[in-house]
């Protein structure tokens, strides 16, 4: 949230090697992802800086998602888990 208490998603473009790093710079807030193959460990990573984590599992965030061209890519993922 932002300090006028509104929902604020972010899509910064960032490396995985990059990522905790950003994570570790962000005051604690609510993190959304879709439960793949390492959204649990990075999930353990981001709570143990203090911020909260829901896991969503892939077939409920499908619907969500914009389809065609720019369907499927991490940010759509992201705003879909949000």
């Amino acid at each position: 949230m932002n300090a006028l208490r509104v929902a604020e998603l972010r899509q910064p473009k960032v490396a995985r090697a990059e990522l905790l790093t950003l994570i570790a710079s962000l005051p604690p807030c609510g993190i959304g992802m879709e439960a793949r193959s390492g959204a649990h460990h990075w999930a353990r990573l981001f709570q143990t800086r203090g911020h909260t984590v829901r896991l969503t599992a892939p077939k409920l965030v499908a619907p969500y998602r914009m389809s065609g061209k720019q369907g499927k890519n991490d940010a759509a993922d992201a705003a879909a888990t949000a």
